[in-house]
């Protein structure tokens, strides 16, 4: 990560060297793969002690996330900040005649970061650039048990959170259409997380049945599409 530091901070320097800025507005559809070994793992040893036969009906799928970015392409080179948002989840439940039980988890981030772009293919109608991205991240993470037995009814939701940096690189493929542009991508992400707290108390950690906190963990690939406004400044 140290190395992509000093490539980003080169690329700003030589920035001043390109020409005509345009501004663009960008909204994103991304689909991603995560990782999340840890917080699988503690789902699998959560589901065997429940003390009933329940069963795992999400394991932190893979899912869409959004993106709103703004920026400045200024003939090859693009500097952009953006907004990205990300979310998925676990599930755990069992229910018969009686009643039912489960445990739900809602994972969500919310990222800032800054995106260099740089084209080395440049035509009228289409451009090709190489992405590079540094982003900030937040994690919100919320545990729900619940229990209903006929008219007996228990919920309780307990609420974590982390913070977390990425680094990550890829390819993006614009079409100019004049008053929009429509691009592809795909990138690497590689992220590290601190470990999930409570929110009510940042001295205590989310921990599996081994005592051992937990982290979340978005390193994977990104396919999005996305929908650009361009003007010219």
């Amino acid at each position: 990560m140290k190395n992509l530091f000093l490539v980003f901070t080169l690329l700003i320097i030589l920035n001043p060297l390109f020409g005509q800025d345009k501004f663009i507005i960008e909204g994103e559809m991304n689909y991603g793969t995560y990782d999340h070994t840890n917080i699988k793992l503690f789902q699998e040893e959560l589901n065997k002690v429940t003390g009933l036969p329940t069963q795992i009906t999400d394991s932190y799928p893979d899912f869409y996330g959004y993106r709103l970015l703004l920026g400045v392409l200024k003939e090859k080179v693009a500097n952009n900040f953006y907004f990205d948002y990300r979310s998925t989840g676990g599930k755990i439940s069992y229910a018969d005649y009686s009643g039912k039980y489960g445990i739900e988890t809602l994972l969500q981030a919310y990222t800032l970061g800054y995106e260099y772009d740089y084209g080395f293919i440049r035509s009228k109608y289409f451009s090709s650039f190489l992405v590079l991205r540094l982003s900030g991240m937040y994690n919100d993470f919320s545990f729900n048990e619940y229990l209903t037995v006929n008219e007996f009814s228990e919920n309780e939701t307990y609420f974590f959170d982390s913070f977390g940096a990425s680094a990550g690189a890829g390819l993006k493929f614009s079409f100019d259409l004049k008053k929009i542009i429509i691009s592809t991508s795909v990138s690497y992400e590689n992220n590290i997380s601190l470990y999930l707290t409570w929110k009510e108390d940042s001295k205590v950690q989310f921990r599996n049945l081994d005592n051992k906190p937990v982290d979340v963990n978005w390193t994977g690939m990104r396919v999005g599409m996305s929908l650009g406004i361009p003007f010219v400044m």
